[in-house]
């Protein structure tokens, strides 16, 4: 997207509106941070691909009562409060009316720290554990269902098919603690107790030692909470030990925009997914998904489908507000919004910190494909 200079101006706001209020025929500003690099940096280009379908499919069809939908980048490469005032330039914007991810665990608290007369809803996110989801609640709408519903789908998935004898393996840093313990208390209500907990750097030396020791406890299954590519070097590593427990893992570890061919190494591995099979071919809304996203060239698969799905829930929200369109008449719509995507509920109206509760587990097949 070609960015563009952020102007303070004191025309952002239309003469006798309320404040906030855009003024018929401006456009719509979204505002989104560049994405970070890293591990999950394919993931979220994938996501951020989804989130411009939708935006270039609503602005085809005329946008939002005639208005169109851009959306600004803001830089968050830099120090918290450098980010912190480019941020409250873009919410100064004329047309401005919300934040849409991805925003991660730094953005999110530095746009529930603005002033209030600059702050505005955000929607979407990646990467935001549920205990940061609770100190942006109120202003962040998290689309997907929390991590506590994934461990709890992966628990249960594990207690149908009976296997008792299990390992966990999270990162080594506080977030990582907090899924250990969400996946260990979600194990204990299915009445599995943890046979080991194992947590691991990026270095590849931490992934191949904790898989070393908890081979050698014999687990039947292995509930991993980390980026895929060390999924994969788990389950290479577990192999030339000969052994073959089953591995699942939470949404994080089912990111297929690794690079071409890896997956394949994956065979085998169980997914908690949070957002409906993108290549169903009865849903009607799923089909429309895929057939923009070919000309488009976005590559479709769960990333590029959860910001598509993110995007449709801003879209009909701000088509529910009506003429008098603005960040708090947003947000208000927000709190009470209920819709389905693709046979996804999403419910911001029950309070919680995710809008949706769906998990689904599916499968790494032969050849990396996803089968259900």
């Amino acid at each position: 997207m070609r960015r563009r200079s952020l102007v303070l101006t004191a025309a952002g706001i239309g003469m006798g509106l309320p404040t906030g209020v855009v003024a018929a025929g401006s456009d719509l500003l979204l505002g989104r941070f560049a994405p970070p690099g890293g591990a999950r940096g394919p993931a979220l280009r994938d996501f951020q691909a989804g989130i411009q379908l939708a935006l270039d499919s609503a602005n085809a069809r005329g946008g939002i009562g005639g208005r169109k939908l851009r959306w600004v980048p803001v830089d968050d490469q830099q120090p918290a409060q450098m980010l912190a005032i480019k941020a409250q330039r873009l919410a100064t914007e004329p047309g401005f009316v919300a934040w849409l991810g991805p925003i991660g665990p730094v953005q999110g608290p530095t746009l529930a720290q603005m002033p209030a007369d600059t702050r505005a809803p955000a929607i979407g996110g990646l990467g935001i554990g549920d205990r940061q989801r609770e100190q942006v609640r109120g202003w962040h709408f998290h689309v997907r269902a929390s991590q506590a519903r994934e461990a709890e789908a992966l628990a249960r998935h594990l207690a149908t098919v009976r296997l008792t004898r299990v390992a966990v393996v999270t990162p080594g840093d506080p977030a990582g603690a907090t899924l250990a313990s969400l996946l260990g208390a979600a194990l204990a209500r299915e009445g599995i107790k943890t046979l080991a907990q194992a947590a691991v750097t990026p270095d590849p030396a931490t992934v191949h030692e904790a898989t070393r020791k908890l081979m050698a406890l014999d687990p039947q299954a292995l509930v991993l909470a980390l980026p895929a590519a060390q999924s994969i070097q788990m389950m290479e590593m577990a192999a030339a030990l000969n052994r073959h427990p089953g591995f699942f893992s939470m949404s994080m570890g089912g990111e297929e925009t690794l690079a071409a061919g890896a997956l394949k190494l994956a065979s085998g591995l169980a997914v908690a997914q949070v957002v409906p099979y993108p290549w169903s071919q009865t849903d009607p809304q799923i089909l429309s998904y895929r057939r923009l996203c070919e000309p488009a060239q976005v590559r479709i698969g769960y990333a590029s489908l959860e910001g598509f799905i993110t995007a449709q829930v801003l879209i009909e929200a701000l088509r529910r507000c009506g003429r008098e369109l603005g960040r708090s008449q947003l947000r208000a719509m927000l709190t009470v919004l209920q819709m389905n995507w693709g046979g996804m509920e999403i419910d911001f109206s029950r309070g919680e910190i995710g809008g949706s509760r769906f998990v689904e587990m599916v499968q790494v097949g032969p050849g990396g494909r996803y089968i259900r």
